[in-house]
C-alpha cells in the first residue's frame, strides 16, 4: 500500500503552508512541549546541517539541505535540542556543538528572545552560540549576544 503523509493527514491540515518560521510558544513544563524545526542563522542566512567531522555548519542555502531538529521546551526558558528520530546535542570540550554520540549527555541550552522570531542559545558553558565567521561552525564561545550569535527556527509541519 502506497501512502505518502498527506494521505494520513486531516482534511482540514491539506491547505496549510508546509512550513514557516515562528515565534516560539511560551514555555511549559518539563518537556510537556515538543517542536520539529530547522534552524536558520540570522546572521549569514544559512540553515544549520552537520559536516562530515560531526560539526554543525550553517552552511544550507535552502531548507532542503538544513537537518532537522527537535525541540524539547522545559522550565524556564531552557530546551534540549536533538536531530530529530535521533541523537541529543551537547556542548563538546572544545565548545563545538556536536552530536552526543559518544553518550556523555545532552546539553541543555538557555534561549533568550532578541526580537521578533530572533533567538539566541546559551550553552551550559555560559557562551552563546555563533556562527563563526571564518567556517560557518557553530561554536559556544561569545559572552554578549550579537548578529552572529541569533538564530531562527522555522516549523516544520509535516514530516
Amino acid at each position: 500500500m502506497n501512502r505518502n503523509r498527506r494521505d494520513i493527514m486531516p482534511e482540514d491540515t491539506l491547505n496549510l503552508p508546509p512550513t514557516y518560521f515562528i515565534e516560539l510558544p511560551p514555555f511549559l513544563e518539563d518537556g510537556k512541549e515538543l517542536l520539529i524545526v530547522q534552524i536558520k542563522s540570522a546572521s549569514n542566512k544559512k540553515f544549520v546541517e552537520i559536516g562530515f567531522d560531526e560539526f554543525f555548519y550553517a552552511i544550507g542555502d535552502t531548507p532542503l539541505t538544513g537537518k532537522i531538529f527537535s525541540i524539547i521546551l522545559l522550565e524556564d526558558n531552557n530546551i534540549l535540542i536533538r536531530l530529530h528520530g535521533s541523537r541529543f546535542l551537547r556542548i563538546n570540550k572544545d565548545g563545538y556543538l556536536v552530536v552526543d554520540i559518544d553518550n556523555q549527555g545532552p546539553s541543555t541550552f538557555k534561549v533568550d528572545r532578541v526580537e521578533n522570531m530572533l533567538y539566541s542559545l546559551k550553552a551550559p558553558n555560559g557562551k552563546y552560540i555563533r556562527v563563526r565567521s571564518e567556517d560557518s561552525v557553530l561554536i559556544a564561545d561569545e559572552d554578549v549576544m550579537n548578529e552572529s550569535t541569533t538564530f531562527k527556527f522555522r516549523l516544520i509541519k509535516y514530516y
